[in-house]
């Protein structure tokens, strides 16, 4: 369905047709609040939708839902709507975990007992509305059972309306579950996307954060230089509305970071010509920005007093080598990092160690005044992504960067460009990779997904670690793909917390599902040497077209917690879980055990070796745009994937019978020569399903 635009003008002059009534909240907490002043600074961002004859047609459903990738402008939308409509927010990033009798005992708490029965008596007659903010949060911190019945409140209260009473913000995935629980229950909802800015909207986002300087042609011209050249990110209305694929910024972070240079800046033109001579684009000029304002605040800033206090009286060669390695990018971002954590950096400047003693005090001192700090933590989640893959390139500083990721970090999907675009030597270590892929999932919708290839590069094994190649891919273009290296060593843990989907693994170590709460959404395939489940509930969705298939030769359930983990299956039939492994898994996952290689038995060792090839090379193929299952030919004619003579005799099959054929650099499946040939399905395959017709076509010559 193709979506329709509108600005938040148009839903601002519905709502106030509402007239809407302002509670008083007796006892506000951090959690449950009401905004009093707009912010004049805020830029008044487009939605779409896909509804045709919805709120851009005049017609306000009983609950909207605005859905935005994390850190794209929910929160300050949260605030323009609650100080311009009197709507009280609900933040359930900081609430206790919700269930059922949530929005009850909230309402009792806040506005008293009599402020409570008038309160909701107005939101059923759409008298009044709400807003309830960072629903992905509030979904993470409970059960999806009790989250369901936190929703299941909001249909009581909003059901007796036709009227709008309930606004609700949070990422892609959690609002689509939202709305296809309310549509369920018969609830008229509405899905908005926040759109990213376009070009003129990007340059009065800049302005009004420059207010306080004399903007004259000079600094016009630097800002229409750089905002162009972030190509990609801002789009006019008019490509709003055409564009299928996800326009991943346009992105008021983004925009903060250019008003900060801008803001230091003294000489447009000198920026401009600087700029102009790099002549970069995209992420690599994000990156460049970045750059420039920690070299502006080590050559503006912190060179002069070092000059005019602790380098006084010192000889030429020991000035020199301070200002060539004092206060660099590097150790700026390491100070940030350390500084939001409690901690001292060990930074060891020179041999002179009262000098460094001096320069450690003064150092204190700045942080507090960096350009990338606002208050006590970083002011926006661009600066926060380039900081974090700035250290993830340096070994010494894992352990305080994983310290901050498990602490401090919210996703956010600039983390992987910005470390895409920072990573030289393509590697990645196991314990980021996770947060990595979280990043870019984060992008998901209901369009647009990515996933992720993890698997080794050779049979054989160096006794230092496992090489393994890890592929990120778009579902939507065959040509976006990131590819990485990754060593890990066999009796390593790779650990993932919270949300999988659209992963293909395999490689020979233990994998860790750890968290209060795992979701698991298809397509899965984990082959590997162990599989360890830490979890109170472990969530089977249906996301795209495949099983969730988990294969390795122990699977273990950890009762440490001295829960026995709920099960939660939401595949409706579309979405299969498989557990292949030794010896049958402890309950509740028993249930889901699926013997394997069984009807190998009666099969020689030939057979059972084309059959392992068969599989191994069909299993490389992965959904396109088109629905096309598809890899690149060179990926398949590795040699981790034939092996040997008999892997060639096995693809050459395939090939000569049609079920796989050759399109430019790529192969392509054919699901129906498959099935004609083998009597088998793609889905059959993942489940190690084997027939006569597929032995015969093994044992057949070519």
């Amino acid at each position: 369905m193709p979506k329709v635009t509108f600005s938040l003008h148009k839903l601002e002059s519905l709502l106030q047709k509402q007239a809407l009534k302002k509670p008083q909240i007796e006892r506000p907490t951090p959690s449950f609040f009401l905004l009093e002043e707009p912010n004049p600074k805020y830029i008044k961002p487009n939605f779409s939708s896909e509804i045709g004859t919805g709120i851009k047609d005049g017609k306000l459903p009983q609950i909207i839902l605005i859905s935005a990738a994390g850190a794209t402008g929910k929160s300050e939308l949260t605030k323009c709507l609650s100080a311009s409509f009197g709507m009280p927010v609900l933040d359930l990033a900081l609430h206790a975990p919700v269930a059922s009798n949530s929005l009850t005992g909230l309402f009792f708490d806040t506005l008293g007992a009599k402020g409570l029965a008038q309160y909701v008596e107005e939101l059923e007659r759409g008298e009044a509305a709400m807003i309830i903010d960072a629903l992905d949060e509030g979904h993470l911190k409970t059960t999806v059972a009790a989250f369901d019945a936190f929703l299941d409140g909001i249909i009581g209260i909003a059901k007796s309306t036709s009227r709008t009473s309930f606004i609700l913000l949070g990422r892609s995935n959690v609002v689509d579950h939202c709305a296809l629980y309310l549509w369920e229950n018969n609830m008229a909802a509405e899905v908005l996307h926040i759109e990213p800015f376009t070009l003129d909207q990007a340059k009065e986002f800049i302005d009004k954060r420059l207010s306080d300087l004399t903007l004259n042609q000079q600094y016009r011209i630097v800002r229409d230089y750089i905002v162009n050249s972030v190509e990609g990110f801002f789009r006019n209305e008019s490509e709003i509305a055409r564009s299928e694929s996800l326009a991943f910024i346009g992105y008021a972070p983004v925009l903060l970071s250019i008003s900060v240079l801008l803001k230091k800046t003294n000489n447009f033109k000198g920026l401009y010509e600087e700029l102009l001579a790099k002549n970069d684009r995209g992420i690599q000029l994000i990156l460049d920005i970045m750059s420039l304002i920690l070299k502006r605040d080590k050559d503006e800033k912190i060179l002069p007093i070092l000059k005019g206090q602790l380098l006084k009286d010192r000889d030429l060669g020991f000035i020199d080598e301070v200002e060539r390695n004092v206060y660099s990018g590097d150790e700026q971002c390491a100070r940030i990092l350390y500084s939001l954590l409690g901690e001292k950096p060990q930074i060891h400047l020179t041999d002179d160690i009262v000098f460094n003693q001096q320069y450690e005090k003064l150092a204190d001192e700045w942080l507090a005044e960096h350009p990338f700090i606002q208050g006590k933590k970083i002011q926006n989640t661009v600066f926060e992504s380039f900081v974090i893959a700035t250290l993830m390139q340096i070994p010494v500083h894992q352990d305080m960067v994983l310290r901050y990721l498990k602490t401090k970090y919210r996703s956010a999907f600039m983390l992987f460009f910005i470390f895409d675009k920072l990573s030289n030597d393509r590697q990645i270590s196991p314990k980021y990779l996770p947060y990595l892929f979280s990043s870019l999932k984060s992008l998901d919708d209901k369009y647009v997904f990515y996933g992720m290839e993890l698997y080794t590069e050779n049979e054989s094994y160096l006794n230092n670690g496992i090489e393994c190649s890890v592929e990120f891919f778009a579902n939507h273009d065959s040509k976006e793909v990131y590819d990485f290296n990754m060593r890990i060593t066999s009796d390593e843990v790779l650990r993932f917390d919270n949300e999988l989907s659209n992963i293909n693994i395999n490689i020979p170590c233990t994998i860790e599902l750890k968290a209060k709460r795992i979701e698991l959404g298809s397509p899965i395939s984990i082959m590997c040497s162990n599989i360890v489940v830490e979890t109170t509930e472990f969530v089977i969705e249906a996301r795209n077209e495949g099983d969730i298939v988990l294969e390795s030769e122990n699977f273990d359930v950890d009762y440490s917690s001295g829960q026995v983990p709920q099960i939660a299956d939401y595949g409706n039939g579309k979405a299969n879980l498989y557990i292949f492994c030794n010896k049958k898994p402890e309950f509740p996952f028993s249930n889901y055990y699926k013997e394997g290689e069984t009807s190998y038995s009666s099969l020689n060792q030939d057979t059972i070796e084309k059959y392992i090839r068969l599989r191994k090379i069909l299993m490389q193929f992965r959904s396109h745009s088109k629905g096309e299952l598809a890899k690149l030919k060179d990926k398949i004619e590795h040699p981790r994937i034939l092996k040997n003579d008999i892997g060639w005799t096995v693809l050459n099959k395939l090939i000569n019978s049609g079920v796989i054929f050759v399109d430019a650099h790529l192969y392509k499946l054919d699901g129906t020569a498959l099935d004609k040939h083998l009597g088998l399905s793609y889905l059959d395959l993942k489940r190690k399903d084997i027939n006569a017709k597929t032995v015969e076509f093994l044992e057949k010559p070519i």
